[in-house]
Formats: C-alpha cells, structure tokens, sequence
C-alpha cells in the first residue's frame, strides 16, 4: 500500500479491526457464559455484526473510488501527451 493511502484510510481500517474484535469477544462470552435463548444478547450481537459490515462495505467502496479515480488520472495523463 502507497504510505498517502495508509495514512487515510488506516484509521478505517483499525476502526473496522476493533469492531469485528469486539463482535468475537462478544460471540464468546454469549457462547460461553450466557444463553443465546435471551433476546437481549442477540440484538446486540446483530447491531455490532450489521455495523462491522458496514464500514467494511465504506472501507472497500473509498478504495474502489480511489484506485478508479486514480486510474483515470493516469490515463488522462498518458492520452494527453503526444
């Protein structure tokens, strides 16, 4: 990855890396100590998971955006010179 790249989007990414860490935590605690049969922890457990993929979704869609504008740039560049 080009260090501009990392610089924007690396706290996306960790924030991403967080979220789906906690989401894990937090399948294995309801596994391990508690019930799944208690709605409480199932919301929960779906509102974390629909937020993981979302910012997924957001990390993957600025890296398409950004490699297609790039791209264009590029071949801007190549096309206009003779």
């Amino acid at each position: 990855m080009q260090e501009e790249r990392r610089r924007r989007l690396g706290w996306l990414t960790a924030l991403i890396l967080f979220v789906y860490a906690y989401n894990l935590a937090s399948c294995l605690e309801v596994a391990i100590v508690h019930s799944l049969a208690n709605p409480r922890y199932t919301t929960v457990q779906m509102f974390v998971t629909i937020l993981a993929q979302f910012l997924t979704t957001v990390l993957l869609l600025e890296i398409l955006l950004r490699s297609q504008a790039l791209v264009g740039r590029k071949w801007k560049i190549t096309s206009s010179q003779p």
